[in-house]
């Protein structure tokens, strides 16, 4: 591996890692803890729903999304990157469904 590599590899590798630093205080919402059922509030109730997992498939999902990710950061082949990049957004879509 040469030197440019590396440097474009580490770049890369910061890259991913400052997007989901951006995005870890969506994951203290993840059990808001204030919706009671005798409360009529829909939205507290749709976002406790929403961000609340479901069994060890949201995990599989998101790690599906990060290795799919950091493979089309990493390959340099267009056909490659295509393909992650849409394994990628596909698990993502799928996350607030289950």
């Amino acid at each position: 591996m040469s030197f440019s590599q590396s440097s474009r590899l580490l770049r890369s590798a910061s890259r991913l890692t400052g997007a989901a630093a951006c995005l870890l205080p969506a994951l203290l919402l993840a059990h808001p803890g204030h919706y009671h059922p005798d409360e009529t509030d829909e939205f507290d109730f749709f976002r406790a729903t929403l961000f609340h997992t479901h069994g060890s498939l949201d995990y599989v999902l998101a790690a599906v999304a990060i290795v799919s990710m950091v493979l089309a950061c990493m390959s340099g082949k267009p056909a490659v990157r295509i393909t992650a990049m849409i394994a990628s957004l596909g698990s993502i879509a799928l996350l607030p469904i289950l």
